[in-house]
């Protein structure tokens, strides 16, 4: 993914007058080369928490305790988003068919994807390999590849889910 050039296109070089020319100081450097140097490279970002992104399709809920979310972070590498997610004694109350994890910065996937995690939770406890499938701007977390609805309880998810753009 090449670099924007727009930024350094609009630079103007001083006439060795000193008196003309673009001003570069340490926030210019920064946001117009250095962080998309850092987006080129796929960098991972931490996400803020948002209860909102975090919803139960079914009966039930997903609540978050504190601490439990111990890793929400993305990486961009063109047309690739990967979205990593470890939740440690997240609550699910209810029985809800599937969890979903909204995609941040409002993006939608370009082709269907679909990807297995880890997961340990429920009553009683299971330790299995869930299904992650990404759907429009959702991340859809399905404990088995039947959508065999989860179970109340402490919830321990771990994976990084790949999203093409």
């Amino acid at each position: 993914m090449p670099i924007d050039r727009g930024p350094w296109n609009a630079l103007v070089d001083d006439d060795g007058s000193n008196l003309v020319g673009s001003v570069w100081n340490k926030d210019k450097i920064k946001t117009v080369l250095l962080d998309p140097i850092d987006a080129a490279f796929g960098m991972w970002t931490d996400v803020p928490y948002n209860a909102a992104d975090f919803t139960v399709v079914g009966t039930g809920g997903w609540l978050f305790p504190g601490g439990s979310l111990t890793t929400y972070a993305v990486a961009r590498i063109g047309n690739v988003l990967l979205v990593a997610l470890y939740l440690s004694g997240t609550q699910i109350t209810g029985t809800p068919t599937y969890l979903q994890v909204r995609i941040p910065g409002g993006l939608t996937q370009g082709r269907g994807t679909a990807m297995a995690f880890n997961y340990v939770g429920g009553t009683p406890i299971v330790a299995s390999v869930g299904y992650g499938l990404v759907e429009g701007g959702q991340i859809k977390i399905l404990r088995d590849m039947l959508a065999t609805p989860f179970t109340a309880g402490n919830l321990t998810i771990n994976g990084v889910f790949t999203i093409f753009l």
